[in-house]
């Protein structure tokens, strides 16, 4: 022992003279092991600052199951005997130090790791909770993993330290692995924290917006946006104006043109940043140009910083405003694309002229019919001020499985891409930086199947084609849901995700009741109702925090 052992370093001194007792539960004389713990001396020799944080306080043999050998070892050692980490340490923590999130998922199964047991940190000399380390090494995987646990508990400290510390810590990028979680909702709700939500606003914008990228700041700014932070009060102002300034001067149209939707006013001086691409793309998105700035000028000609007949010029002979009413030119829109899909007697048709706003038997409307939709029909519409194409389908038989619904469902999609031209679509992406037109899929059940186990499988053979594509959204709507007692069906829709290993998010789930006919004053109502309900879903969650995932909470569209 003495020729492996090595006082040049504290984690060896440890190893070689109280690391063995932990390893008892080995058969004595394992040649193994001891060559282990030889190749180990090595790499600690080799690499000592990656080891030098691991002391007598930690559990050496746990950190290099975790570190060194592969995770079918580390399986073979928990199965073999009994384990038990040291005490005030987490293998989870180490697996999360190291990056081994299949180490994590074994951990997890055999019942070894706790995600709400504490551990010591590696990095830190304190006491953390696996879901903290996994923030705290920008791990996202392993946060995912850890999140996604039944029983997980998110600690509040770890929003504090994002929206309270005094400097730029943690980027808008690590962020967004927190403003997810159900807690921040509730951590946003007892009142105290609505002025620190501003705080992620207010560090060095132009470093952020370097250093990500425009659909992270998106997230960040739709999330905030959700749990109730008011960009347009005045004790925002500075903060939310320093985000307008950066985000021009990095063309993040995206950005401005969504805090434009939300009543933020957009000041001159950000235009003048841009300029023409700043403005062209601006123009094309519909803001006004023509807007009287509180210095007296138009905002187009302050991005510009001259024009030929003064700052109130909007003449057909100045050449600045001529280039102008070129780049205007029609007003370009990717419509938004509605995707009605389900089973058979679903009332995916009547959902559809019920978007439209149309009655059943008039002409324009979707037909009706008790042998249902023969093939896919796309309807144009207005979603309030945006053009809309609403997709009614052929429905799903009911003993319809596996590859055959997905087949037809990636038909579909591909039919939906592809009715917009190659052009649109370029233009659109020059300006905006979008990819594909939005596609809401809406999967349409009737209330009496909410019961059938094999629709909700259906429906998982859906959302399992979506959940991964970019510019598609998803909700659930459940037609036909009885007035007599309209909170049932979301019991009942709970349970069958539950089987499922799912859970609502607020936004998913939503429903339509029982009307007594087409001409009823209920039945305009919803209809109305239903196509807000559409167009807002759409926008909120394209590239947005609520996309595609599924947590916990139920939203109910008529009440």
């Amino acid at each position: 022992m003495d020729i492996i052992l090595s006082k040049s370093h504290p984690l060896l001194h440890y190893a070689f003279s109280h690391g063995f007792r932990h390893l008892q539960c080995l058969e004595s004389g394992n040649g193994a092991v001891i060559d282990g713990m030889i190749a180990l001396r090595l790499d600690i020799e080799r690499h000592p600052i990656q080891w030098q944080r691991l002391t007598a306080q930690h559990d050496f043999i746990t950190c290099v199951l975790v570190s060194l050998l592969p995770e079918p070892f580390l399986r073979a050692f928990l199965h073999r005997a009994p384990f038990k980490a040291l005490d005030r340490t987490s293998p989870l923590i180490y697996a999360t130090y190291f990056g081994k999130i299949e180490h994590a998922r074994t951990l997890l199964s055999c019942g070894v790791g706790h995600v709400n047991s504490t551990g010591l940190d590696v990095e830190r000399p304190r006491q953390v909770l696996p879901l903290e380390a996994a923030f705290h090494y920008r791990h996202r995987p392993l946060f995912d993993l850890f999140l996604l646990h039944s029983r997980v508990t998110m600690p509040p400290r770890l929003f504090s330290s994002v929206f309270y510390e005094q400097y730029l810590v943690y980027t808008p990028r690590d962020s967004t692995m927190l403003l997810r979680c159900d807690e921040f909702a509730e951590w946003v709700a007892d009142g105290r924290h609505g002025q620190s939500l501003l705080h992620a606003l207010d560090n060095d914008w132009r470093l952020v917006m370097q250093s990500a990228s425009e659909e992270v700041v998106l997230i960040l700014l739709r999330r905030l946006a959700q749990v109730g932070c008011d960009f347009s009060g005045p004790d925002s102002l500075e903060s939310v104006l320093r985000v307008i300034l950066c985000a021009a001067s990095q063309r993040s149209l995206s950005v401005l043109l969504y805090l434009h939707s939300l009543d933020v006013l957009i000041p001159s001086r950000a235009l003048l940043i841009g300029r023409m691409t700043l403005v062209e793309g601006l123009t094309l998105r519909g803001l006004d140009v023509h807007a009287i700035m509180t210095q007296g000028d138009i905002a187009m000609h302050r991005a510009f910083g001259e024009c030929k007949h003064g700052s109130s010029c909007w003449a057909p002979d100045c050449n600045l405003c001529s280039v102008f009413l070129r780049v205007m030119g029609p007003q370009l829109h990717l419509p938004i694309d509605v995707l009605l899909v389900g089973r058979k007697g679903a009332g995916k048709s009547a959902l559809v002229n019920m978007i439209l706003g149309v009655p059943d038997h008039l002409p324009g409307a979707a037909q009706v019919s008790d042998g249902g939709t023969l093939q896919i029909t796309s309807y144009a519409t207005q979603l309030g001020s945006l053009p809309a194409q609403i997709w009614d389908t052929p429905g799903f038989d009911k003993t319809l499985e596996g590859h055959h619904i997905e087949d037809k469902f990636n038909d579909w999609l591909l039919q939906v891409s592809s009715s917009h031209s190659k052009h649109d679509v370029e233009t659109d992406h020059l300006y905006l930086n979008l990819k594909l037109p939005i596609i809401q899929v809406v999967w349409c059940m009737h209330a009496e199947e909410i019961s059938d186990p094999a629709a909700w499988q259906q429906f998982q053979a859906i959302y399992a084609e979506c959940r991964h594509r970019s510019g598609v959204t998803f909700m659930v709507l459940i037609n036909q849901v009885s007035v007599q007692s309209p909170g049932n069906w979301e019991v009942q829709c709970q349970d069958q995700l539950q089987v499922l290993g799912l859970s609502a998010s607020s936004g998913l789930l939503k429903s339509v009741r029982r009307h007594l006919g087409v001409s009823s004053p209920e039945y305009e109502d919803d209809a109305q109702t239903l196509s807000q309900l559409i167009r807002q879903h759409a926008l909120q969650n394209h590239r947005g925090i609520l996309t595609l995932d599924l947590d916990h909470g139920v939203d109910t569209l008529i009440n």
